[in-house]
C-alpha cells in the first residue's frame, strides 16, 4: 500500500493525476494523500518522514484542523508531548465552539504536564465556569485520570 500511495503522490505532484487515471484530480487530492502517508509513516514509527509529509500538507492548506490533529498525534507518538500539546492547542483555537477539540487539547496539555492551562481550558464548556470540582460531580473520569497521570 505504501508503494502505491507514494506513486500516487509523485504522479499528483508531476501531472495532477492519480496512477491509472486520465482525468486531472482536484488540487485538494494531494493534501489528503499527504495526510494519509503522514499517518502511515507515523504508524510505522518513522516520525521524521511523517512530520515532513504533514508539514508539506500544512504548507499547502494551514487551515485544515485535521492536519493539526494529525501533527499533534505524530508528536505524541514520537514522545514530544510539549509540541503535541502546542499543535493540539492550535487546532482548538481554530474552532472555539468544538467540544471535541477542547477535550483533545486538555488531554494533550495534561500529558505535557501543563496542569494550570488544562484546568482553565477544561472549564470552558462547564456550567459552573471556573470550578473544576464540577468535573468530578459530572463524573468526567477522563479528566480525573489524565490529571492524576500528570502529577
Amino acid at each position: 500500500m505504501e508503494e502505491v500511495m507514494v506513486q500516487n503522490l509523485e504522479r499528483l505532484r508531476s501531472e495532477q493525476k492519480l496512477v491509472g487515471e486520465d482525468e486531472v484530480d482536484p488540487p485538494v487530492t494531494v493534501l489528503w494523500v499527504l495526510e494519509y502517508l503522514a499517518n502511515h509513516f507515523d504508524r510505522k514509527g518513522d516520525s521524521l518522514r511523517a512530520l515532513q509529509l504533514i508539514d508539506e500538507a500544512l504548507d499547502y492548506t494551514p487551515t485544515v484542523i485535521d492536519l493539526h490533529l494529525t501533527k499533534a498525534r505524530i508528536y505524541k507518538h514520537a514522545g514530544d508531548f510539549q509540541k503535541a500539546s502546542d499543535e493540539c492547542e492550535t487546532a482548538r483555537k481554530m474552532d472555539l465552539a468544538d467540544r471535541f477539540l477542547n477535550t483533545m487539547s486538555v488531554k494533550y496539555m495534561l500529558r505535557a504536564d501543563r496542569r494550570q492551562p488544562a484546568e482553565s481550558t477544561v472549564t470552558l464548556f462547564s456550567k459552573d465556569g471556573d470550578n473544576p470540582n464540577n468535573l468530578f460531580d459530572m463524573q468526567c473520569m477522563w479528566y480525573e485520570i489524565e490529571f492524576g497521570r500528570s502529577c
